[in-house]
């Protein structure tokens, strides 16, 4: 894969910057499977990678800031076991390798040069869990476990108000669980039609392993932007062939907003409804109708953060953005088929 990019920068009229990009990326990948018997599947795989970028500066007033990063060629390998006894039950696990190149924008330092320090993300991945099929496909239980380890994490630091850049947090642990369930609570060809619910739960735990930034230690602290909890259950009542009532609630659990541990951003719950009607027609499609409330609870949440949030002048640091309060909303939808 080949990537040029030509871009520019004007203030008031001048030109203040302009480059070329050109990102190559080579990926040389295989995967093979092995049935030993009917309930086993084992899959082996691997990915060869190498990837390049070169910035060309063709804004020489304050300086010529081209430069080529080219990153070691990282094999990724993966082993993955499945083994299901019968139709009820399946487990399954997996091990493997992983990277993130920085991008390019992420290679550059605040003053435009090419940052040579910065390397790949890159992590062991393991995973384990299970699957259910019971009572004739009306509950489907899935679980799993996963572990990962991660070195040179990627992280964005703010510089300046306006100034980003990319810088590597040494190693870090993420262990967590995640549970999803499926269930066709009832269904009949008419009223009161079907009913069927949706769940999903992950509770995770990240933790720097080894990071120092700015001679300051955060070994052991909490990865900042990353909520301990979610979960999110849809209900979706199909009352007639036409009436449908869809329900959602989210619950976001509390996550730490800085490398300090020092502000958090407070758990949530939000809750959704909408009702929707369809009238089909004959060599046309159709029409929907629907209307629906979000947050109905009208909680105060913030769902977007910015981590290690940097205060300028007099203004405090502007760690949250807040969500939506209460609102309603309809509509209609056309469906036009040929």
């Amino acid at each position: 894969m080949n990537d040029t990019y030509r871009w520019q920068m004007d203030l008031e009229g001048d030109l203040i910057n302009k480059n070329i990009e050109i990102r190559n990326h080579y990926n040389l990948f295989g995967l093979a499977y092995w049935h030993p018997t009917p309930n086993w599947n084992i899959s082996l795989g691997g990915a060869l990678n190498r990837v390049n970028y070169k910035l060309i500066d063709k804004f020489l007033e304050d300086g010529d800031r081209s430069g080529r990063r080219e990153f070691p060629s990282i094999f990724s390998p993966r082993v993955g076991i499945n083994y299901a006894p019968n139709k009820l039950i399946a487990f399954y696990s997996s091990i493997g390798h992983g990277f993130s190149m920085p991008s390019p924008e992420e290679t550059l330092l605040p003053e435009g040069d090419i940052n040579e320090n910065l390397k790949p993300e890159q992590g062991i991945q393991f995973e384990l869990g299970s699957r259910l099929n019971l009572l004739n496909g009306s509950t489907l239980l899935e679980a799993t476990f996963y572990k990962i380890d991660l070195t040179n994490l990627l992280v964005t630091k703010r510089i300046a108000e306006d100034v980003f850049t990319g810088i590597n947090a040494g190693r870090t642990k993420h262990r967590g669980l995640e549970l999803m369930l499926k269930q066709r609570i009832f269904r009949y060809v008419s009223f009161p039609g079907s009913l069927n619910l949706n769940t999903n739960y992950t509770i995770s735990l990240n933790h720097f392993v080894e990071f120092t930034d700015n001679e300051e230690v955060f070994d052991g602290n909490s990865l900042p932007g990353i909520p301990s909890q979610m979960a999110q259950s849809n209900i979706v009542w199909q009352l007639t062939s036409g009436l449908k009532l869809d329900v959602l609630f989210q619950y976001v659990g509390e996550q730490f907003i800085d490398d300090h541990n020092s502000e958090i951003n407070n758990s949530y719950f939000l809750s959704n409804i909408k009702a929707s009607y369809s009238f089909p027609f004959a060599n046309f499609g159709g029409i929907e109708l629907f209307a629906g409330i979000n947050n109905l609870s009208n909680t105060h949440y913030s769902p977007m953060i910015t981590v290690n949030a940097v205060a300028f002048g007099t203004a405090e640091p502007r760690y949250y953005y807040p969500g939506l309060p209460r609102y309603y909303y309809m509509g209609i939808k056309f469906n036009i088929s040929s």
